[in-house]
């Protein structure tokens, strides 16, 4: 299990480095860490949706419950980005989204309106961590969502 401190910071229990910003303790999911290549477990409830992405937003990793959330297979969505069934909110709400994660490489918990595949809207509840590598640059963000 990683080690969660009292910053909020995920820390991989082999060497130390800093995995994530933000506790999720609402899901279990696993980040390997790129100093030492070992695997971190960090406990969540099974009910959320999880998604890993590129710094540009690119999906890499989406857990199973990507089908009963927006309607969508992995294989439909894993390569493009959450705006598949996102992209519901205005464009200044985007703007700020990704100068909080991305610039200024803060965790964010925000509430998130989505379009289902069927055509249906959704709310989401998101907490978006961004993944620093060892010069302090953004990897990765994981995304935890839940149905409101």
């Amino acid at each position: 299990m990683a080690k969660i401190n009292k910053n909020k910071e995920i820390r991989c229990l082999h060497c130390n480095k800093l995995l994530a910003l933000q506790n999720y303790q609402t899901a279990k999911f696993e980040l390997k860490c790129l100093r030492c290549g070992q695997v971190n477990s960090v406990l969540c409830r099974p009910d959320y949706l999880i998604f890993i992405t590129d710094p540009k937003g690119r999906i890499l990793y989406i857990n199973k419950n990507v089908k009963h959330f927006s309607g969508y297979s992995a294989k439909e969505i894993l390569g493009k980005t959450p705006a598949v069934w996102g992209k519901q909110m205005p464009l200044h709400f985007y703007r700020e989204l990704w100068g909080n994660i991305l610039k200024k490489k803060k965790a964010v918990s925000v509430m998130i309106t989505n379009r289902h595949k069927n055509g249906s809207i959704y709310k989401v509840r998101q907490n978006i961590s961004p993944i620093l590598n060892s010069r302090g640059g953004v990897d990765s963000f994981l995304a935890v969502q839940h149905l409101i």
